[in-house]
């Protein structure tokens, strides 16, 4: 589920950079489609999941708006571009380092819990409440604390059947191929034995 949410994440932030750079006319092959891509995610979910439905409301929102992008690619002209292998092997190395914590412990957990990290269990908790808007508000909700992140993972978790923590599981290694796939668009200069690996590396110092 964990793997899952996070495809879905990497998936509907690439469809949706390409298609905002299409519109403007550039390159829908650009090493800004993923940081594009996410951030339109984070505005579509942040939004949706204040409204009735909430987190299911979220992920139809993303529904349509993945639709509209193919709309959008039959209507522009902007260049496609084509699937490198770099970039397929960059997204499977960069996904593989994000799982070594998660193979070396043998379960899908909690990212960097102990005695003076317990920020998760308020993320859980925001999530929780967003998802359903069940019981009394956060206080740090209340203040105005941004929830797109959190909004993303329970869209992602009711499409999924992942668990809010798989959820955030998945979004951690979605960001980090979207990336090392920043890091492999940005460096086209670079000689192609050594793009790939320097691309995964340039994703890997964000799980620290």
């Amino acid at each position: 589920s964990a793997v899952l949410a996070g495809a879905l994440i990497v998936g509907a932030s690439l469809l949706l950079g390409s298609a905002v750079l299409a519109i403007a006319g550039l390159p829908r092959h650009s090493a800004a489609v993923p940081a594009v891509g996410i951030s339109a995610l984070l505005v579509i979910c942040g939004v949706a999941v204040k409204l009735p439905g909430h987190a299911v409301t979220a992920a139809i929102a993303v529904g349509v708006a993945l639709i509209a992008c193919f709309v959008i690619f039959g209507r522009t002209r902007a260049p496609g571009g084509a699937v490198r292998i770099g970039a397929i092997v960059v997204v499977v190395g960069a996904a593989l380092v994000a799982a070594i914590a998660f193979a070396a412990s043998g379960r899908v957990g909690i990212l960097g819990q102990g005695l003076v990290n317990d920020d998760m269990a308020s993320h859980l908790l925001f999530t929780e409440w967003i998802s359903t808007h069940a019981g009394p508000t956060p206080d740090l909700v209340q203040g105005g604390y941004p929830l797109g992140p959190h909004a993303i993972v329970a869209a992602a978790a009711k499409v999924s059947g992942a668990s809010l923590i798989e959820g955030f599981a998945g979004l951690t290694g979605a960001i980090a191929v979207l990336l090392g796939l920043t890091a492999y668009g940005a460096l086209r200069g670079l000689r192609g034995w050594l793009r790939v690996p320097a691309a995964v590396l340039a994703a890997s110092p964000y799980l620290a």
